[in-house]
Parts: C-alpha cells; structure tokens; sequence
C-alpha cells in the first residue's frame, strides 16, 4: 500500500517540479524580451500588438460558450467512447460553423471597427487576422482540454489497477 502512495506522491512532486519550471522559464523569457519590444517598436506599435492581441480572444470569447469545458466534464461521464466521439464532433462543428459566422459578420462590419473602435490604427486586414488569431488560439486550448482529460483518464486508470 506504501508503495502505490509513494509513487503517487512522486508523479505529483514531479508534475509539480515542471510546472514551476516552466512558469520560471515563461516569466524570463517575457522579461528578456520586454527591452526588445520596447527598442524595435514605438509606443503606438505596441498598443496596436497589444490590441491585435486582445481583440480576437475577446470576440472570439463571446462565441465558443465554454464547450471546452462541458467536453472536459462529459469525457468521464460517459462509459463509451462511441458517444464520447457524437458529442466531440458535435461540439467541434458547433464552434467552427459558430466562428465562421463571427468570422463573417466581423468581416462585413471591419470597416465599423476600423473607423469607429480603433480611430483608424488597426486596419481591416489586421481585424481579421485577430480574430483568426483568437480562433486558432481557442482550438488549441479546445484540444488541450481534450488531452489533459485523456492524460487524467489514464493515470487514474493506472493508480486504480496498479
């Protein structure tokens, strides 16, 4: 019994070693970066990376409804992978036909936004590639969640047996 928990303890303490390194590494590396930004680009250039940045994770934040989570909670519920991989795919449609058409309406109105939200700094062509930008970075944390449940599922499995 000792020995199942001692090895647990040590996956933990390991997961945990990485974790903080990696925060460590991230943290530097912004820090040695930020005289870089500040060298190559003006006051105004940052603000509109900045902008570029948030725009595209905050429209696109309206429009996934948090799917990704639900996902994450009903890949333990249920017991066969066949519905799993139903609701998955259903999901997965759902968000893209729902970021084709943020992506469309976006696309009509960038002129709106040109002019009116960004005074005329962040161009329709910028607009838009933001919001790929946000797109592509929610799939990514989409299947993220879909690997860290397969990761759970597995070392449970493992600790339940072994």
């Amino acid at each position: 019994m000792s020995f199942k928990s001692d090895q647990k303890s040590n996956k933990y303490i390991d997961g945990a070693g990485l974790f903080v390194i990696s925060s460590i590494l991230s943290f530097a590396i912004m820090i040695a970066t930020l005289p870089i930004y500040t060298r190559l680009l003006s006051p105004e250039e940052y603000g509109i990376t900045i902008v570029f940045l948030i725009f595209g994770k905050l429209f696109t934040g309206f429009f996934h409804f948090s799917l990704h989570d639900s996902t994450y909670r009903l890949y333990f519920e249920y017991s066969k992978i066949n519905l799993f991989k139903q609701l998955n795919s259903s999901n997965f449609l759902f968000i893209i036909i729902s970021f084709l058409l943020c992506y469309l309406a976006c696309s009509l109105a960038s002129s709106l936004f040109y002019e009116k939200i960004f005074d005329g700094k962040l161009d329709p062509y910028l607009i838009k590639l933001s919001l790929i930008s946000g797109f592509l970075d929610y799939f990514l944390l989409y299947l993220m969640t879909l690997l860290t449940a397969q990761l759970r599922a597995k070392s449970t499995h493992y600790f339940q047996y072994y």
